[in-house]
């Protein structure tokens, strides 16, 4: 199975075709390093793997150091929320602490609560790797 992703950057967008059984997979097999401060692509794609299954997290877009990421089954209680704001965290801490680095920056403080809150009503998890 194919897997499409959109690459962003400066502006404008690449739409890519990786070849993997599960779209997240396509960071893994694509060898994308835009996490390489943090995590490398294989623990990344892990974590994705589980939010695909868990979430309907998929991939939709990478950037040099970004993910974005469509999610169809959010975290529907308080505890659950707080639980997957606390993974996103581990798997990309300036998804925590840098809330205003990525676009489009909704305020929110820097906090496991105030993102758990933010992940049940947003569709879209921008990540982003310093």
């Amino acid at each position: 199975m194919d897997e499409l992703l959109v690459a962003t950057g400066g502006g404008s967008s690449r739409i890519g075709l990786v070849s993997c059984r599960r779209p997240a997979d396509a960071i893994g097999v694509m060898g994308w390093l835009g996490a390489i401060n943090v995590r490398r692509p294989a623990e990344v794609s892990a974590v994705l793997r589980s939010w695909e299954d868990r979430l309907g997290a998929v991939v939709v877009g990478l950037g040099f150091a970004t993910i974005r990421l469509l999610v169809t089954r959010p975290p529907q209680t308080d505890d659950a929320a707080l639980q997957v704001a606390a993974e996103v965290a581990a798997l990309c801490p300036d998804a925590l602490w840098q809330p205003a680095e990525q676009p489009p920056y909704q305020p929110r403080d820097a906090t496991l609560e105030a993102m758990s809150r933010h992940l049940v009503r947003e569709s879209v998890w921008r990540l982003w790797f310093d």
